[in-house]
């Protein structure tokens, strides 16, 4: 979803199949993974589980994460 709204930010999250059409998904996030895979069903029920599990503490963890060096 963060890649998405990089790339069309003035867009409906309903248009993101579309904005994966063109990317290496299999870099990205792994061997098998279609853009039809990002319907709105699918991020709708993403954005209920970030809710459930706690924005902040997920966003945090991500940050973590994402500064780890390899």
């Amino acid at each position: 979803m963060v890649l998405n709204r990089l790339g069309f930010s003035n867009r409906p999250l309903s248009l993101t199949p579309q904005f994966f059409e063109n990317k290496p998904l299999d870099v990205l996030f792994r061997p098998g993974v279609k853009a039809s895979d990002f319907n709105h069903y699918k991020l709708g029920r993403s954005l209920d589980d970030a809710v459930d599990y706690g924005s902040e503490l997920l966003f945090s963890e991500i940050a973590s994460y994402s500064c780890r060096s390899p």
